[in-house]
């Protein structure tokens, strides 16, 4: 897999300055390209997509997510630049079926949902009337009302979870939209979180999807820094 993670995990840093625990230390957007993804049709797509994480210091084997939610008062959103999410056909609202055996890509740069899942393997449960205080996740959407879960039962919404791609952070969400050509982002949101292992709620975090062309400058203006330094 190819993920552009250097510049976005600092953006998400800023973004939760001055609300991380202990255990839980911020949000981090990243773009992602799967194994595979460019030679069985994504780059002929235009979309660009993201993956959304809970971050977490690897102190408390309990450290995970145990649902993702918006609340009256501080709406979960998602919002990109032409208002459209890539929905396959053969997707759904949570993680997919592999369905990459019979030639089927399509599906595996969809926009859903989840904790930590990223096929159908393991279960996410959605609240009553997802679909709709979400638009299937098809276009802009903000929800009071809404969220997705695990049960502490589910060892998958840890951190730790030996199935997890990415140890010590716990996936949330994967987002495709079109690049929005030279704007500095491609989209942004707003998501609640509830901590596994402090039962503590943190709420109002911001997402931001920056563009690629955002994320070489940053890269270059890093590079120059760290020069600079030497």
């Amino acid at each position: 897999m190819k993920v552009k993670s250097f510049a976005l995990a600092g953006v998400g840093t800023m973004l939760i300055t001055g609300v991380a625990s202990a255990a839980f230390t911020g949000i981090a957007t990243e773009l992602y390209v799967g194994d595979g993804w460019m030679d069985n049709g994504y780059g002929a797509t235009g979309l660009e997509t993201y993956r959304v994480y809970a971050d977490f210091d690897g102190m408390d084997a309990e450290d995970g997510v145990l649902s993702v939610f918006g609340v009256a008062g501080q709406a979960m959103s998602m919002t990109s630049g032409d208002g459209f999410f890539h929905n396959d056909p053969l997707g759904g609202l949570t993680a997919p079926l592999d369905l990459r055996g019979a030639g089927l890509w399509g599906n595996q740069w969809d926009t859903y949902v989840t904790i930590n899942a990223t096929d159908d393997t393991v279960v996410v449960g959605l609240s009553p009337g997802f679909a709709a205080e979400t638009n299937s996740l098809a276009s802009d959407w903000s929800t009071e009302n809404a969220g997705w879960f695990v049960t502490p039962d589910d060892a998958w919404g840890k951190a730790s979870w030996e199935g997890n791609e990415t140890p010590g952070r716990v996936l949330l969400a994967q987002v495709s939209m079109l690049d929005q050509g030279d704007g500095p982002i491609n989209g942004f949101g707003t998501i609640s979180i509830l901590d596994r292992a402090s039962s503590e709620e943190f709420r109002d975090l911001a997402l931001v999807f920056p563009s690629p062309g955002v994320l070489a400058l940053l890269g270059l203006a890093g590079l120059a820094g760290s020069r600079r330094r030497r």
